[in-house]
């Protein structure tokens, strides 16, 4: 590290969809291991997403990030 930061500012709609990327991938894994179907793995994914809205999930993601 130089010991500069620059500040990135992230829309939301962008973190949103890396956000639900994110719940997207760890859904298939699950699936490959416990045998959920297409139809279980949606239901389970806007179970999430709607957990998500009503931050009943930690958030994967800070409002301001900084990098190095």
């Amino acid at each position: 590290m130089t010991g500069m930061n620059s500040e990135h500012i992230y829309r939301k709609e962008d973190v949103e969809k890396a956000y639900d990327m994110g719940l997207e991938n760890a859904i298939m894994v699950l699936e490959k291991s416990i045998g959920l179907s297409v139809k279980g793995q949606r239901e389970m994914l806007n179970l999430l997403k709607r957990m998500r809205n009503e931050n009943r999930l930690k958030p994967f993601f800070q409002k301001d990030f900084v990098t190095g």
